[in-house]
C-alpha cells in the first residue's frame, strides 16, 4: 500500500492503519492520526484492476 494520507484541517490526518510507521511519524510530528482499517478497500480494487 502506498502513502496516502487526507489533510482533514486542524492538524486531524486520516491514513491507513496499514502504515504503522508512517502514522508513527505523524503523531510524533504533532498531528492526529485517525487510522481506518482500509484493508477490505484495497484488496477489492486490486481485483478490479486491469
Amino acid at each position: 500500500m502506498g502513502c496516502n494520507v487526507t489533510a482533514l484541517g486542524n492538524d486531524v490526518v486520516l491514513s491507513a492503519k496499514q502504515q504503522p510507521e508512517i502514522n508513527a511519524r505523524l503523531g510524533a510530528n504533532g498531528l492526529k492520526v485517525l487510522e481506518p482499517d482500509l484493508q477490505q478497500f484495497v484488496l477489492k480494487a486490486a481485483r478490479h484492476t486491469v
